[in-house]
């Protein structure tokens, strides 16, 4: 009995059949209009990008994301609050927090960011981003070079892992209200 009470609290830890992923892609252009490399260790920036986004739920939609960012030595410190909106309307917030272990990746290619690891923190919003507020998306970023108007194509796609099913079902079924 005790064996089979194991693994059934296996099954859960391990496979979280509760549980669901949210997933996000963006993509969009993005622009460092100041880009100032004090060495070649420390870079400052500001940045800006308009996006439009996809998840795997029936949300998505377009949005700005406006900030700075730091690298020095490797370590890279972003500033940078996103604003989007969804096919209904609603707003929903997110703000820039370090990856893990308190510290981004990122790398340069020539003069501008090639590619980062970063995390995302839903800091609030309304409708079906009032139920993200706290939750934590971790993905990566990689810029594809300037197009001819000197903006940057960009991707991002993130994931915020162990989910309620129900919450991830109340984003699915969400209807704005007439």
């Amino acid at each position: 009995m005790k064996l089979f009470l194991k693994f059934i609290v296996y099954i859960l830890l391990v496979y979280k059949p509760f549980a669901d992923d949210f997933i996000m892609t963006v993509t969009g252009i993005d622009q460092f209009p100041s880009f100032v490399k004090v060495d070649e260790n420390t870079i400052f920036m500001t940045f800006n990008n308009r996006a439009q986004f996809t998840t795997n739920t029936s949300m998505f939609g377009f949005g700005v994301c406006e900030g700075t960012v730091e690298i020095i030595n490797g370590d890279q410190k972003q500033n940078i609050l996103c604003t989007i909106t969804d096919s209904y309307k609603n707003k929903g917030y997110l703000k820039a927090i370090p990856a893990s272990r308190n510290k981004n990746v990122g790398n340069m290619i020539g003069d501008r960011l090639g590619s980062s690891i970063a995390s995302w923190q839903w800091v609030g919003g309304d409708g079906p981003f009032e139920e993200l507020k706290g939750v934590i998306m971790t993905g990566a970023y990689f810029q594809m070079g300037k197009n001819k108007h000197g903006d940057g194509n960009f991707i991002w796609r993130g994931k915020a892992e162990g989910l309620s099913a129900k919450l991830i079902e109340r984003i699915n079924n969400y209807k704005r209200p007439e």
